[in-house]
């Protein structure tokens, strides 16, 4: 019997400070992989043991029995980008420990495990690399990311190969295999991805200075911005400063969906729609260059609302409190009449990206239904409120459509915010140089 459903706390967080606190006082075993005892136990699911034989529990036994005996995990599939006719990708060396446990366990990532990391930093929704084996793939793949000498020593292709083994089976990746590419010997074709696991362990990877990361996170001796120009265009106190200051927030706004990336929800294994999101940093600027200090995930709408932030710099303040408060008093929508304030604030542009996104997540009878309604006189709002409606709840797909909604309109109401006050400035778009 798993000891979480039993003794845990109501929360995750609570749970998994409880346990921590356990393995730190001896109370409990630490976290470790289990091994893999049956297959589809249910669709796409498989049983992995943690404590086999009696042989094999601690001396003490009381301190193993917060430890799940056994779990039934899915089995990971690749995100919907990477799901076409031509691969067939099967999972390999998939995790031998649930969510959970792995957020107790003190996990070190060596230097061939950086590499792994840094094959997937390139290619945040997930990297298809290519090799004779999961190990040379790596190997040429992180030559390629970070311009070094391609090392295929078999003592290094060895490594690689082990250490994207250990991430798979400790959860922080999904590797898979294209089945076709892989028949006859020949170069193989592999996926990585990642995992909720991951993406929160990467903000401190970066904060390192690892060696494999320097690219990314060091100085740019050729920024397209130099810092020395970007400090001598913040300025406060000029005449030309407000309009800089709006002409920079209307401009930030409207790459608000520039460089997103997709994200599979947790957990993966209940198949939620994938949700959008920028890695924003916090800069220590000099004249050497910019070191990002702290790191987060801003989720960003999928819904791409054609409208410039110029459109809604007339808005009342009583619409922008009318937002607020709707958004105040249903921290997460649940039905289409908790974001009927937010949809009425949108432009007409806005409001009909809005129903061609909720379009494209109705079935064929929820839509021929929508179109009677709308030949029925449905028209506005109340045919977008009817729309989000249709939207089957199933997989979280009816919440995901409104947290959209909310996400959009939250974006633009804090854009309106910076445009008044003047929070940005010199708003440029960067790219890396070759």
């Amino acid at each position: 019997m798993d000891a979480r459903q039993s003794d845990a706390p109501q929360t995750e967080a609570e749970w998994t400070r409880s346990e921590e606190e356990a393995i730190a006082n001896g109370e409990r075993i630490p976290p470790a992989l289990g091994i893999e005892v049956d297959r589809d136990m249910g669709v796409g699911t498989y049983q992995i043991d943690y404590l086999i034989h009696p042989d094999e529990w601690p001396d003490d036994y009381g301190r193993a029995a917060r430890v799940p005996d056994s779990e039934e995990l899915r089995y990971p599939v690749p995100p919907e980008a990477f799901r076409t006719d031509d691969r067939m990708w099967d999972p390999i060396w998939y995790p031998l420990i649930s969510y959970a446990e792995a957020q107790l366990a003190k996990t070190r990532f060596g230097s061939a495990k950086r590499k792994v990391v840094r094959v997937l930093f390139e290619s945040p929704n997930g990297a298809v690399i290519h090799g004779k084996g999961l190990g040379e793939a790596v190997a040429r793949a992180f030559a390629l990311a970070t311009g070094d000498d391609l090392d295929l020593s078999p003592g290094n292709v060895r490594t690689l190969f082990n250490a994207a083994q250990s991430l798979g089976r400790w959860g922080f990746i999904h590797i898979f295999s294209d089945i076709g590419s892989t028949i006859g010997g020949g170069e193989g074709t592999y996926l990585l991805t990642h995992t909720p696991l991951l993406r929160e362990a990467m903000g401190g990877l970066l904060n390192k200075g690892w060696p494999e990361f320097a690219d990314k996170v060091g100085s740019d001796p050729e920024p397209e911005l130099d810092p020395a120009d970007l400090k001598a265009k913040i300025d406060l106190w000029s005449p030309e400063s407000v309009k800089e200051g709006r002409r920079s927030a209307i401009h930030y706004a409207d790459s608000r969906t520039v460089g997103t990336t997709s994200a599979m929800v947790h957990p993966e294994e209940m198949g939620y729609p994938e949700q959008t999101f920028h890695l924003v940093t916090r800069n220590r600027v000099s004249m050497q260059g910019m070191t990002p200090s702290v790191a987060a995930f801003q989720l960003v709408s999928k819904i791409e609302a054609p409208s410039s932030l110029s459109q809604y710099t007339s808005r009342s303040g009583a619409a922008i409190a009318a937002v607020f408060d709707e958004m105040r008093g249903k921290g997460r929508p649940t039905n289409a009449e908790d974001v009927r304030a937010a949809l009425g604030f949108l432009t007409t542009d806005d409001q009909i990206a809005v129903l061609e996104f909720v379009h494209q997540h109705l079935t064929p009878a929820a839509a021929r239904k929508l179109r009677e309604l709308q030949y029925g006189g449905l028209v506005g709002i109340d045919l977008t409120c009817a729309a989000v409606q249709a939207v089957t709840s199933g997989k979280k797909r009816r919440s995901h459509v409104l947290f959209q909604i909310r996400l959009l309109v939250g974006d633009i109401v804090r854009d309106l915010l910076s445009w008044q006050m003047g929070h940005y400035h010199a708003s440029t778009v960067m790219t890396s140089g070759d």
